[in-house]
């Protein structure tokens, strides 16, 4: 009998493979490869670097204006919502300002992120504090912040006190005040209309208010109230008072030439240049008068941003004879060490006369309000004018 066999091929034993297990290794293999490499819908290679949507931890925290609106949100517990690519207007913060019908501190700090799924709050929240009298009689409010930033700052005012504007000062060792550079958020009503905003810098929509020691000063129609105001840090602290330096880097002293002005009266001395500044001669004014007369859109008050000014001055007619030349301060306050008047006649333009003021040990004037009185004479009538100028914070 003839039997015959299929030929068999010799070697190890093979298992037999499950198909439902080939498929979960495929799947396994398959989240791992993508997350090792996450792969473009297109399939195009990109360099090295973050892909147009991605989001940065340095730039979910600090977005930029362009990125803020475009950037996708973060699969996190808590969505990161960034305070805002501009600065906060009064439709912004109308749902979430009270009204204090009295004296007070108001902060627009920013609020928590809300949790995903929760009704969407809103991105700022008020913090309000009472002044107080302190021993000498002044009035004093502190800001309760956490580690909140503050990106808004203001007082509230009784209804009766009929606010007017409002200086907000940085108060510095020595008491120095150094003039905030602020500006009003126009609310239409008493509610929000003390309500100020830092301009930004290096591109920034607006600045946060740090902490530190302020003062702000309140016009009404019945005079000017001041309130000390103490910002803590995040650490619930107020930091000591510091240094305040200008810097006179660059400048060129008042005196250093002769003044170039063309037309008789105030002039404030700008890199070696006479800038004539339009304040008509008047009585000398008090604070509060000056600061209306500047609140009414001017008249008398002349108001220019000059953070160059090394002098300030009075140019007179040819046949004037200066008796009396006195420069005082009028804001932030009257405690002013006003320099010697520096008394001259220019060489150009008919020869008139000028008086100089030029900051003692060099440097710029700082941002306040200053007045200039003289008492002359043509040869025939006495005169005694006084000149005033409203010098604003800014930056270049």
């Amino acid at each position: 009998m003839r039997v015959d066999f299929d030929p068999v091929k010799i070697g190890p034993k093979r298992w037999r493979v499950d198909p439902l297990v080939v498929g979960v290794i495929a799947v396994v293999v398959a989240l791992a490869v993508a997350v090792v490499k996450p792969w473009d819908a297109g399939g195009d290679a990109r360099p090295p670097g973050p892909s147009v949507g991605a989001v940065s931890p340095s730039a979910a925290a600090h977005p930029s204006p362009a990125s803020a609106a475009s950037a996708a949100p973060i699969a996190t517990a808590t969505v990161v919502r960034p305070v805002t690519a501009r600065p906060p207007t009064w439709a912004d913060l109308a749902p979430i300002v009270t009204t204090h019908d009295a004296w007070g501190v108001r902060a627009i700090l920013v609020s928590r992120p809300g949790v995903i799924g929760s009704p969407q709050p809103s991105r700022y929240l008020e913090r309000w504090s009472p002044t107080t009298t302190d021993a000498d009689g002044g009035a004093t409010a502190g800001i309760a912040r956490d580690d909140r930033s503050i990106v808004a700052l203001g007082v509230t005012v009784p209804r009766d006190e009929m606010p007017v504007d409002a200086r907000i000062w940085r108060v510095h060792r020595n008491d120095q005040l150094e003039w905030i550079d602020a500006h009003r958020i126009d609310s239409g009503n008493a509610d929000g209309a003390l309500l100020f905003v830092r301009p930004g810098v290096g591109g920034s929509p607006f600045e946060a208010w740090g902490a530190g020691h302020y003062r702000i000063d309140v016009l009404t129609h019945g005079g000017v109230r001041r309130i000390a105001v103490e910002v803590p840090g995040p650490f619930t602290s107020v930091p000591p008072l510091d240094d305040w330096s200008v810097t006179s880097e660059g400048i060129i002293p008042a005196s250093a030439g002769d003044p170039p002005i063309v037309l008789i009266g105030m002039f404030a001395t700008v890199d070696g240049n006479g800038v004539p500044l339009g304040a008509e001669p008047y009585r000398l004014l008090a604070e509060d008068e000056a600061w209306l007369d500047v609140a009414r859109t001017g008249g008398v008050v002349a108001s220019v941003f000059l953070p160059r000014a090394s002098g300030l001055g009075v140019v007179l007619p040819s046949n004037a004879s200066i008796e009396v030349a006195i420069m005082r301060r009028l804001a932030p306050d009257t405690r002013f060490d006003a320099p010697p008047a520096q008394r001259g006649r220019s060489d150009r333009h008919g020869r008139p006369s000028f008086v100089l003021f030029e900051v003692p040990g060099g440097g710029v004037w700082a941002p306040g309000v200053y007045a200039i009185s003289i008492t002359w004479t043509d040869g025939v009538t006495p005169h005694s004018e006084t000149w005033h100028v409203e010098l604003r914070p800014g930056r270049d």
